[in-house]
């Protein structure tokens, strides 16, 4: 029994270990660990949103971009760098640890959600925004470098 295992496992290991380099998950993780996204980053990334069309069409309501948005926002680019869940993000993790689920626990939540519509939130372009921000940050993190950083406090 245990020999079909091995058959069937070998050429995975095989492929595994004829890749040039595998994701160094932890790696990425502990580069974010007090990260959030820099708010001179953080206003250059919004900065079309802030009077582009998505500001017009939203314009009977203003969008909020301030820090509460940055940190929000900054839970989904963890989550695009590291491919991992929300609820491991440290800002999660932190917010919970201090207070219970909290507003940047809902928000996060709220963006999570509303970025599956495509033309109905200005998440959806926020979303489109942001991967190419964590794409340049995944590669300098993989690289051994430090993505830009706004470090909290560790806690």
């Amino acid at each position: 029994m245990a020999e079909p295992i091995r058959d069937r496992l070998d050429p995975l290991t095989d492929e595994l270990d004829s890749l040039p380099t595998l994701i160094n998950y932890e790696q990425r993780q502990q580069a974010l660990a007090t990260w959030t996204i820099p708010a001179d980053d953080w206003e250059e990334l919004t900065a079309d949103l802030r009077r582009g069309p998505i500001a017009r069409r939203y314009s009977t309501h203003k969008i909020h971009l301030g820090d509460r948005k940055r940190r929000t926002a900054s839970v989904p680019t963890w989550m695009l760098i590291t491919e991992g869940d929300y609820k491991l993000s440290p800002l999660i993790q932190e917010d919970r640890r201090t207070s219970g689920d909290t507003m940047l626990t809902l928000d996060v939540q709220q963006a999570v959600y509303q970025r599956r519509f495509p033309d109905k939130h200005h998440y959806r372009k926020l979303t489109s925004l942001l991967e190419p921000y964590a794409q340049r940050a995944r590669r300098v993190i993989d690289q051994g470098g430090v993505p830009p950083t706004q470090h909290r406090p560790p806690v």
